[in-house]
């Protein structure tokens, strides 16, 4: 089985190596300058880098041994972290005023185990830390004591959307006064691995993480409906669960912050999405033509997201043969256009979806597509 996933990951290496590298380190009219060379989002991503994209692009950058290309991603991130005080989303200055959903904590973690390097750890951490008290500071943190997009009068504001990379979707339409279910769950973790990266450089824990930890997962039953026993995004104004259900749902179980009995009624609700190709990113219900980030389309973000969650309650089977299929499909398109693409149409199997324009060269699904070989034991 192997070898038909394997067969086009050397031409993903050599994509990263050449169209998407990139060396931007002066500013320009459109992009902030960067110290380092870097790997871009896509073919078509007019040079920049992309927050989250970098994140998934590390993945496949890592597990190619291309520590060193992954590692001047981590340091043009922690670069712009020191300049802003955040991480914008990417370094286009029209994206340079929001950030997007906090990673570098995981960044900073997969480069350190790929190193070995305290010395550079222990000049990142400042800024890890920086990172994870921004997006709980006032700002970002609602009244239920939660973190959420933006606050205030920006609320109604289309950053809400851009901050979540969901933009457009039917995720926001009814209200952008949500604390998301997927923010706060990585939250939830960045403080678990600021924690135990603190742990490795002092030789001790930090109880102030620890805390606010535990009060994330107290919180975020919040977003928890329990006559459906799913997670949706916390409704600020109603005080109560969304109604749309989304794979931002399964992000608890990617960052392991339920139990395993809570987990198995979590699973349940895969038949919701899964779709010939892989999950779609809302529930089956919720499809209409137009709208990114909605049925039958997938986006390798949260499609990794859902199916690391499942890994992690050992969901094989349910995670395996959605993995296989996506796998199956992105080859499939691969094949037929010679591109691979920012989002699929998990129903029909297929790069098309009339009303939404789509990306070709997506670095984020080329990652995906790496670390799920990996991780299926089908690279070998």
């Amino acid at each position: 089985m192997a070898p038909r996933f394997n067969s086009i990951i050397p031409d993903f290496k050599e994509l990263f190596l050449d169209k998407f590298s990139r060396k931007v380190t002066a500013d320009s009219d459109d992009l902030l300058g960067l110290p380092y060379p870097y790997v871009a989002a896509g073919e078509n991503a007019k040079d920049a880098l992309f927050y989250l994209d970098t994140f998934f692009i590390n993945m496949g950058l890592l597990r190619l041994g291309l520590v060193p290309q992954a590692k001047n991603n981590v340091e043009n991130i922690l670069y712009l972290i020191r300049e802003y005080g955040y991480v914008p989303a990417a370094n286009r200055k029209s994206m340079s005023s929001y950030s997007q959903l906090p990673l570098l904590a995981w960044m900073v973690r997969d480069i350190y185990r790929s190193t070995g390097d305290k010395g550079w750890l222990r000049r990142a951490m400042p800024d890890v830390l920086k990172e994870f008290n921004f997006w709980n500071s006032k700002e970002h943190k609602s009244s239920t004591g939660l973190s959420s997009y933006l606050s205030g009068d920006q609320k109604e504001n289309i950053l809400t959307e851009q901050e979540s990379a969901w933009a457009g979707s039917l995720r926001f339409e009814k209200t952008k006064n949500y604390n998301p279910v997927d923010l706060n769950s990585i939250l939830y973790r960045n403080a678990l691995i600021i924690n135990d990266l603190f742990k490795e450089l002092e030789g001790e824990e930090n109880t102030t993480l620890l805390n606010r930890a535990r009060q994330i997962q107290e919180l975020l039953d919040l977003c928890w409906n329990d006559s459906e026993q799913f997670f949706y995004d916390n409704n600020i104004d109603d005080k109560k669960p969304g109604d749309i259900k989304t794979l931002a749902g399964f992000t608890p179980l990617f960052t392991k912050l339920v139990e395993k009995q809570q987990a198995e009624e979590i699973q349940k609700h895969i038949k919701d999405f899964v779709r010939p190709g892989g999950l779609a990113c809302t529930e089956k219900g919720k499809a209409e033509n137009g709208k990114p980030w909605t049925a039958p389309l997938c986006y390798a973000p949260y499609l990794y997201f859902s199916i690391k969650g499942f890994f992690n309650y050992d969901f094989m089977e349910d995670s395996a043969d959605i993995a296989i299929n996506w796998l199956d499909m992105v080859k499939k398109v691969y094949k037929e256009t010679n591109q691979i693409w920012e989002w699929y149409n998990v129903e029909e199997k297929t790069h098309l979806m009339e009303g939404v324009e789509n990306r070709a060269g997506a670095g984020w699904t080329m990652g995906t597509y790496i670390a799920l070989t990996d991780e299926l034991g089908l690279d070998n």
